[in-house]
C-alpha cells in the first residue's frame, strides 16, 4: 500500500487548470503631484463658527472621504477553479473535503509550525465533475480578511502590513469542519495556487496568490531578487492597492491585476505522477531509472549496484522497444523491480494471466514453519490432493521434489515480491511453494502425527483455497469500518484497526472514541491489534499522543534535493504530543504480524515509543517504510511503477522500520500448539499477560 508521510495529519489535495485575465499592473506614484489643497479645511473652519458640532463633524468625515484613495470596483469578490486530482487514494483517504483561503504568514516567516487560526479560515466547496480526476471549487472571499498581517515592501519602516493568501484542497479529520492545531502548519506544499519547490524547503517558486492591503500605503514585492527567494530584505518591492489583488509569480515583474471572479490553479506538485506515458519504451525506462536511482532513499543502506542493474535490463528493454513487445516490455519492468529489495517497489499492469496460470494449480495444503524449524502442514483442504493421499493435518514434511524442505522454500519463487525484510520473503516463500501450474507434480516426502512416513507424487489441480486461507491479508473483511472496538477479557478494551487507507476522518474519531470510553469505563488496559492492515495514511503520532504525557520526537523525513546533491530535511520533526483531552494512563498492547505494513507500521511503532505500550506477535511487522507519494510513475501502455523517495530517520540517526519492521517486545514462538489453537492465540496470550 502506498503510504503519503506527512508531518502534518492532515494530507492536502489537488491540481487545478486557470486562464486569468489581467486587468491592472503596480501603480507607481507621480512623484510631480501635488498634495490636495488646503481651502476646504479653512471653510470648514469657518463653518465651525456658525454651526452646530455634529454638522462640524460630517463635514470633516465628507472631506476625508473625498481625500481617501478609492477601492478597485473590479477587484476579486470570488476565486474558483478546476483541479486535476490523480492521487489514487484522494476519496478513499477525504471525504469531508474542501477549498481553504491558507493564509502564508507561516512561509512569509518559514514558521513550519505556523498555525492559521479557525476564525481566519476561509472555506469552500470542492466538487468532483464527470470528468475523470477533474473538480471544481469555489471560494467567496470576505469583504475584509482576518488573517495575519506581514510587512514585506522592505522600506525599513515598520508598516501595517498585508494579508497573504493561496488556494489549497483541505480536509476536515478532527473535531469541527475548521481546521484546528493538530491539522495546520506551515504552508501547503501540493494541491496548492502555488508551485512548491519540496527539494529546496519548500520554497514558492510560482504560480497565483491573493494579496488584500488595508490601506493604499503598504508595498508588495515585484520579483524574487537576485537570491530567487520570495519575502527576503534583497525583494524589489512597490506600492500595492487596496483591497485584494492577484499577484502572477510567474511574471517578471510579478503581474498584479485585480479581476471580480479570478481563477486560480491548484497545483499537485511532487505527489503528481511522473507522466511518460507519451515515451517509447526504452525512452521511459530511461527517464524512470534517471530519477528514480538518484532519489531512492536506501541505496547504500541495501547495496544497490543501479549501474549493474541498468546493464541488465536496458539491453531487455531496448528489445521490447524495437519489437513493440508488451511482455517483454512489461516483464522486463517485472524483474528489474524485483531486483530492488523493497516492498514498497512494485509495477502494476496487465498480468493477471501469468499469475493466475501459476497460483492456480493446488495440492490443497498450506505449510508452516515453526519456530524449531520444523515444517508442517497447517492447513489441508479435504478431497483435495494431499488429503487424498493420506496427507495429515499436522504432517511434518522433510522432502520436496528431491531435496530438503529447507532447500525448497529457498528455491521457491513467490510472485508478491520484491520484499524489504527477509521474514517476510521467507513466509511468502512457504506460501507460495505448493502453488504452481495446473497438472505440475509435486512428489513430498512427510510424517504423519501418527508417525506414518511417506512419500507421495501430486499433481496440482485448481485449488486456491489453502493459499487464501494463509495469505497475509486474509481475513480482512469486505465490509467493515476501518476500526472495531469491544470489551474482551474480565476488562480489556480491544481496538481492531483494519485500514489506515479509508475514511481517514472516520478512522481518527473511531479511534479517539474508542479510548475515551475506555479510558472513562477504567479499563485494565488497552490492546491495538494491528496484526492485518496493509497501510495507508500514517497517523501514529496522534494516536499515540492519547498515551504519553510528554512530547516525543519520532523521525524527520529525509528526501533527496538536486541544488544540494544529497538527501536532506527540513522542518519540523515527525512528534507524539499529548492529546489535551484523552489521556490514558493503564497498560496498552499492540498485537503486530507481517500483515501490519507500511503506515499501519507507522502505528505499532508511535504507540510503542511511549513506553507505556508492550508490542507482541509470532514476528516482526513487514518492514516497509520508505515514502512512495512522490515516486509514483505512469508509463507507457497503462503501465505504472512506484519505488519511495523518502526516508524517515529516528532522533538517534538510525533509519527506522524499514528492512526490519516493527520489532515485537515480546516475541511469541511458532508452536505445534499456537498453530492449531481453537481460538485466537496472540490476543488470549496477551490477556493472559494482563491477568
Amino acid at each position: 500500500m502506498s503510504q503519503l508521510l506527512s508531518k502534518r495529519i492532515l494530507i492536502p489535495l489537488s491540481v487545478f487548470a486557470l486562464t486569468s485575465f489581467a486587468c491592472s499592473t503596480f501603480a507607481s506614484p507621480d512623484p510631480t503631484a501635488e498634495p490636495p489643497a488646503e481651502p476646504a479645511v479653512v471653510e470648514v473652519t469657518k463653518v465651525i463658527e456658525v454651526t452646530k458640532v455634529v454638522e462640524v463633524e460630517e463635514t470633516t468625515d465628507a472631506v476625508d472621504e473625498a481625500a481617501a484613495p478609492l477601492v478597485d470596483p473590479n477587484q476579486p469578490v470570488k476565486v474558483s477553479g478546476t483541479a486535476e486530482i490523480t492521487f489514487v487514494l484522494f476519496e478513499s483517504y477525504l471525504t469531508e473535503t474542501f477549498v481553504m483561503l491558507e493564509d502564508l504568514a507561516g512561509f512569509v516567516n518559514r514558521d513550519f509550525e505556523y498555525e492559521q487560526s479557525e476564525e481566519s479560515q476561509v472555506l469552500g466547496p470542492l466538487f468532483s465533475t464527470d470528468e475523470d480526476s477533474i473538480y471544481e471549487y469555489t471560494l467567496n472571499l470576505p469583504i475584509e480578511p482576518v488573517a495575519q498581517l506581514v510587512d514585506v515592501d522592505n522600506n525599513g519602516a515598520a508598516d501595517t502590513g498585508v494579508q497573504i493568501f493561496a488556494a489549497t484542497v483541505q480536509a476536515n479529520l478532527l473535531d469541527g469542519p475548521f481546521l484546528g492545531d493538530n491539522e495546520t502548519g506551515g504552508w501547503s506544499s501540493t494541491w496548492t495556487s502555488l508551485r512548491i519547490d519540496e527539494e529546496n524547503e519548500d520554497e514558492i517558486v510560482g504560480g497565483l496568490m491573493l494579496v488584500w492591503a488595508p490601506d493604499a500605503n503598504q508595498g508588495f514585492p515585484t520579483d524574487f531578487g537576485p537570491d530567487g527567494k520570495l519575502f527576503t530584505e534583497d525583494d524589489p518591492t512597490a506600492p500595492i492597492a487596496q483591497g485584494y489583488s492577484v499577484v502572477n509569480l510567474d511574471e517578471t515583474p510579478f503581474n498584479v491585476y485585480t479581476e471580480r471572479e479570478p481563477v486560480l490553479p491548484l497545483y499537485e506538485g511532487d505527489v503528481a505522477a511522473k507522466d511518460y506515458t507519451e515515451m517509447g519504451y526504452m525512452e521511459a525506462f530511461d527517464a524512470l531509472f534517471a530519477k528514480a536511482s538518484v532519489e531512492y532513499p536506501f541505496t547504500e543502506m541495501k547495496g544497490i549496484d543501479w549501474d549493474a542493474l541498468y546493464a541488465e535490463y536496458a539491453p531487455r528493454m531496448q528489445e521490447a522497444d524495437e519489437k513493440g513487445r508488451y511482455d517483454l516490455y512489461f516483464f522486463t519492468l517485472r524483474d528489474f523491480a524485483n531486483d530492488i529489495p523493497d516492498g514498497h517497489v512494485g509495477v502494476q499492469g496487465d498480468d493477471r494471466d501469468y499469475f493466475r496460470e501459476n497460483v492456480i494449480g493446488g495440492l490443497g495444503i498450506g505449510l508452516t514453519e515453526l519456530t524449531n524449524g520444523d515444517v508442517i502442514v497447517s492447513t489441508l483442504v479435504p478431497n483435495a490432493a494431499a488429503a487424498n493421499a493420506g496427507i495429515q493435518l499436522g504432517a511434518q514434511i522433510f522432502e520436496w521434489n528431491g531435496v530438503p524442505i529447507e532447500q525448497a522454500i529457498d528455491e521457491s519463487v513467490p510472485l508478491d515480491g520484491p520484499y524489504s525484510a527477509t521474514h517476510v520473503e521467507r513466509l511468502e516463500k512457504i506460501l507460495y511453494l505448493p502453488q504452481g501450474q495446473l497438472d505440475t507434480e509435486v512428489t513430498i516426502g512427510y510424517v504423519n502425527p501418527d508417525l506414518e512416513a511417506g512419500e507421495v507424487t501430486l499433481t496440482r489441480a485448481f485449488e486456491v483455497d489453502a493459499f487464501l486461507e494463509n495469505y497475509l491479508y486474509a481475513g480482512i473483511p469486505e465490509t467493515s469500518a476501518p476500526v472495531e472496538y469491544e470489551i474482551v477479557g474480565q476488562n480489556t478494551g480491544y481496538i481492531r484497526i483494519w485500514s489506515m487507507s479509508d475514511d481517514l476522518n472516520l478512522t481518527l474519531r473511531l479511534i479517539e472514541r474508542a479510548v475515551a470510553d475506555f479510558d472513562a469505563l477504567e479499563v485494565d488496559a488497552i490492546i491495538f491489534d494491528m496484526r492485518t492492515n496493509g497501510g495507508g495514511s500514517p497517523l501514529g503520532g496522534h494516536i499515540a499522543g492519547f498515551f504519553t504525557n510528554e512530547e516525543l520526537e519520532l523521525a524527520r523525513g529525509y528526501y533527496y534535493s538536486e541544488a544540494a546533491g544529497e538527501f536532506t530535511t527540513h522542518g519540523p520533526a515527525d512528534t507524539i504530543e499529548p492529546d489535551d483531552s484523552i489521556n490514558y494512563d493503564g497498560e496498552v498492547y499492540v498485537l503486530v504480524s507481517p500483515g501490519c505494513a507500511s503506515a499501519c507500521e507507522n502505528v505499532a511503532y508511535a504507540i510503542g515509543q511511549t513506553r507505556r505500550a508492550t508490542i507482541v506477535g509470532h514476528y516482526p511487522t513487514n518492514g516497509i517504510f520508505g515514502e512512495v507519494g512522490r515516486g509514483q510513475y505512469d508509463l507507457p501502455d497503462d503501465v505504472s511503477f512506484q519505488i519511495p523517495t523518502g526516508m524517515d530517520i529516528a532522533p538517534d540517526g538510525t533509519i527506522i522500520i524499514e528492512g526490519t519492521g516493527v520489532v515485537p517486545d515480546e516475541t511469541v514462538p511458532v508452536t505445534m500448539e499456537s498453530v492449531f489453537y481453537e481460538g485466537d492465540y496472540l490476543l488470549d496470550y496477551v490477556l493472559n499477560l494482563i491477568y
